[in-house]
């Protein structure tokens, strides 16, 4: 089943977790908000705005996806990290078994 969450961040240059509990997929796909003031980085536990992958905003072209080559593979929301401005947000689809 595909599932859809949005994600506001809460502080500014801080990472937070897609999840803040485990939360299994196959896939997921990361949309930045077309209202976001600011920048939308992802990556792992160690994430920082220099060292993550940005997020394209909505309707700009291709979207973050894990797994990255098409492969299911299992991942945790809750270890997909994100960083930008406080109150931009973050579209997630996903999808579990």
């Amino acid at each position: 089943m595909v599932y859809s969450a949005l994600v506001t961040l809460t502080a500014t240059n801080t990472a937070q977790p897609l999840a803040t509990t485990h939360t299994p997929a196959t896939w997921v796909v990361l949309f930045a908000d077309p209202g976001n003031t600011g920048v939308i980085h992802h990556g792992g536990k160690n994430l920082t705005a220099a060292n993550g992958d940005q997020i394209p905003p909505a309707g700009g072209g291709g979207s973050p996806q894990y797994p990255q080559v098409g492969v299911p593979s299992p991942y945790d929301l809750q270890q997909i990290f994100v960083i930008g401005t406080a109150g931009d947000s973050v579209r997630v689809r996903y999808f579990r078994r």
